[in-house]
């Protein structure tokens, strides 16, 4: 994927600008992959407001008392992935796919917003509601999952690899 603009750069296909691209989704794939929890989760301190997780830049630990967002991501592939992402007052961040934190997330949240003036600056998706069984989806949204689920594959990709081969046999051809 960054060997492609840069051919094109050469062969003058594609504007300077384009390159950083590749370089850019990178960086952001390894922002989120950095903060994702490896292995066992563990819950602790007063009340389980602690959480501590090992992640690929080390061990980290995040107050469940002090949240300030909380986002649920689902990563489709051969099968959906269901993570949600906390980030504390201090900024540490971690992506957990354990369901059994769930709880520990839902009684902290139910404790901040029963003190909201406490903590204002708190920000939870519909989602992640949905998940911690604090809300309720979004009308539509199974909908919507599914022709996403059956338009990536069976559209999308076969097109973006049709793209490319296009793009190789300019190139080739220039």
């Amino acid at each position: 994927m960054v060997v492609a603009p840069g051919l094109m750069i050469r062969f003058t296909h594609l504007p300077t600008g384009w390159a950083a691209l590749p370089f850019v989704a990178g960086v952001v794939l390894a922002f989120l992959s950095s903060s994702s929890a490896m292995g066992k989760v563990k819950v602790h301190g007063p009340k389980g407001s602690l959480i501590t997780a090992r992640t690929p830049t080390g061990t980290r630990t995040l107050d469940l008392g002090q949240l300030v967002l909380v986002r649920r991501y689902l990563v489709a592939g051969k099968k959906w992935t269901d993570n949600l992402l906390l980030i504390d007052a201090l900024g540490i961040r971690l992506l957990l796919d354990d369901p059994a934190v769930d709880r520990a997330v839902r009684d902290a949240l139910v404790r901040q917003h029963s003190n909201p003036d406490r903590f204002p600056d708190l920000r939870v998706s519909s989602f992640a509601r949905a998940r911690l069984g604090l809300g309720s989806l979004p009308v539509g949204y199974r909908r919507w999952r599914s022709v996403f689920a059956f338009l990536l594959p069976t559209l999308l990709l076969p097109a973006a690899l049709g793209v490319l081969v296009a793009v190789f046999l300019l190139i080739a051809k220039g």
